[in-house]
């Protein structure tokens, strides 16, 4: 069997408090999350949000290397509905 990987998801806030105000604990957290050995994950509205923050503060960059290295998922209705429950 193969190992399994450590995923992350990058929580919307953890993105903006990384980008928003120049050098914090949040940006280590985020550069290290980036350049480690995890997988980052995120569907495609976690991924949009990313953008919208990034073109907000000027993040440019955040952005485009997050992109790079998060696995996008695809949520299912039966999913999605899980959630409601």
């Amino acid at each position: 069997m193969p190992d399994r990987s450590t995923r992350f998801l990058i929580d919307t806030n953890l993105f903006v408090a990384a980008v928003k105000s120049g050098k914090t604990r949040s940006t280590e957290l985020l550069v290290r999350l980036i350049d480690g050995p995890w997988d980052l994950v995120a569907d495609d509205i976690l991924i949009s949000e990313y953008e919208r923050y990034s073109i907000k503060f000027e993040a440019h960059a955040f952005f485009d290397l997050v992109r790079r290295k998060a696995i996008v998922i695809e949520q299912s209705e039966k999913d999605i509905i899980k959630t409601l429950l």
